[in-house]
């Protein structure tokens, strides 16, 4: 899945909304993005992370939000 903000700052959605939970539910507990060095990292659901672009939070529920940083040309 993919995301372009063009002309935001901020950007929000929901990496679950095209899953199907199953009898027990689903979470998110950990997600691997690409940090400001470039290098490939993985954060536990709920923390903010750095990234080459702005800032990430990718809650246990699936929800996300990206805060681009203030110099990327947007």
């Amino acid at each position: 899945m993919s995301y372009s903000a063009i002309q935001l700052s901020v950007a929000t959605g929901n990496v679950m909304d095209n899953d199907s939970e199953g009898p027990d539910g689903a979470e998110v507990t950990s997600f691997t993005y690409t940090a400001e060095d470039g290098s490939s990292q993985t954060a536990n659901a709920g923390d903010t992370v750095d990234t080459q672009y702005g800032s990430l939070t990718v809650n246990a529920d699936g929800s996300w939000s990206f805060t681009a940083d203030p110099s990327i040309d947007h």
